[in-house]
């Protein structure tokens, strides 16, 4: 009995504390506000401390918001620049550095174009799987380019699409682990050569 009376006693003192605590923020806050229509006034003093604090600290506002804009914008940009915002099958214009002259015009096929050896003809080949709606079809003409393996993801998210998973079926390919595919013809000879093999 003893043990739940202290417990309640414990409680009963910190509710008590916080109380007092809340009551005299409280009455402190409205007996400083009251001041502000209790005289004495200080209009000269009050004034010259608006100027200097509010008017003068302007360029330093200004400043301060101006490079923080460009932090802002620097981020901006480096964090955007991971992720594409283009998705492939849309259509662009191409300008020239003032763009006041159109120099030509063209639809994207892949967002992911790789820094090297981009005329070679297993990119070409690439490219020309691409072209085209997004479909079973397009799964198939990849699945026969080299390295015959689809970045299953990568390629659905390329065109705004939810999941390359609804046309795995029809267009023959086999996820041969999480987030890729092969055609499943190359993917049963290549698991068949490799059982032979071992």
């Amino acid at each position: 009995m003893n043990s739940i009376l202290n417990f309640l006693a414990a409680i009963g003192r910190a509710v008590i504390s916080a109380c007092r605590g809340a009551g005299a923020v409280t009455v402190f806050g409205f007996e400083g506000l009251s001041h502000i229509v209790r005289p004495p006034f200080y209009g000269r003093l009050f004034g010259r401390a608006l100027m200097e604090i509010g008017f003068f600290s302007l360029p330093v506002v200004a400043m301060t918001a101006v490079f923080t804009g460009m932090v802002l914008a620097l981020h901006s940009y480096t964090g955007f620049s991971r992720f594409s915002a283009a998705a492939a099958g849309d259509r662009v214009v191409l300008r020239d550095i003032s763009a006041s002259r159109t120099i030509g015009g063209g639809v994207i096929l892949d967002v992911r174009a790789p820094e090297r050896h981009r005329r070679s003809a297993a990119r070409l080949a690439v490219l020309g799987a691409l072209e085209g709606e997004w479909g079973p079809g397009m799964l198939r003409r990849l699945a026969a380019c080299s390295p015959y393996l689809i970045d299953l993801e990568a390629v659905a998210r390329d065109r705004a699409a939810v999941s390359a998973e609804p046309l795995l079926e029809e267009a023959g390919i086999a996820v041969i682990a999480p987030g890729w595919g092969m055609d499943r013809g190359r993917w049963a000879a290549l698991r068949t050569s490799v059982a032979s093999a071992l």
